[in-house]
């Protein structure tokens, strides 16, 4: 799957970005724009 720019843009206004992990409404560890999974993580 490809995104384009325009759409790339559009998930980053919903998702917003935290530079520090937190649990989302799920309880799910979340950084960055809704990234759930990391490396060692």
């Amino acid at each position: 799957m490809k995104t384009s720019q325009k759409g790339i843009n559009l998930i980053l206004s919903f998702e917003g970005f935290s530079s520090k992990p937190y649990l989302d409404s799920a309880g799910i560890p979340t950084i960055g724009y809704g990234n759930t999974y990391y490396p060692g993580g």
